[in-house]
């Protein structure tokens, strides 16, 4: 089922892609790639992407979050999204620096972080790497092993490197594959 590989239509409606999809994609609802889906040349605008297919040269651009399932592929220029959730089973591993609003991890995640809301690291998630910013949850049964700054000072760090990246994002043609854990 591929509903709604639509050019030049801005829809209302969830949209799951569960077949390759070459066309322009606009909805105000979700857009859910499913473990077979495969997007390739196309641009896809939704208030949020579940992501647990493949995606490449394509433009993918959530107003509010990207979801991550294990069994993702994708390029990290390809997708803009305020919002991270790494969902529980998946593996994701950013060797650049990564900047969002607000991070939830509910499975594993290895990166430079950069967070200009909250992180949150769920029961049974575990993160690695460093966290610059200004909030940080860590649940009960969490593993935490990073260089954090979370202060006032991270968050102004976090801040000052989001005028960086929106410049020159680091990390732009990195090809991450979200692997079952």
């Amino acid at each position: 089922l591929i509903y709604g590989c639509v050019r030049d239509t801005t829809l209302l409606a969830e949209l799951p892609i569960d077949a390759e999809c070459r066309e322009t994609l606009k909805t105000l609802g979700k857009i859910k790639i499913t473990p077979r889906g495969i997007v390739h040349s196309a641009q896809l605008l939704g208030t949020d992407v579940d992501l647990a297919g493949k995606v490449t040269q394509s433009l993918v651009e959530a107003s509010r979050q990207l979801v991550v399932f294990p069994g993702a592929e994708f390029t990290r220029g390809n997708f803009k999204a305020p919002d991270l959730r790494i969902e529980p089973g998946g593996e994701v591993t950013f060797r650049h620096p990564a900047l969002y609003r607000d991070v939830d991890v509910a499975g594993t995640f290895h990166a430079p972080l950069y967070a200009t809301g909250l992180v949150t690291i769920r029961a049974g998630a575990t993160f690695t790497g460093s966290i610059c910013g200004g909030r940080l949850v860590v649940e009960n049964g969490a593993v935490l092993v990073a260089d954090a700054n979370i202060s006032p000072e991270g968050l102004a760090e976090a801040e000052k490197m989001k005028e960086q990246m929106e410049s020159s994002p680091p990390g732009a043609n990195e090809r991450v594959v979200v692997t079952p854990t």
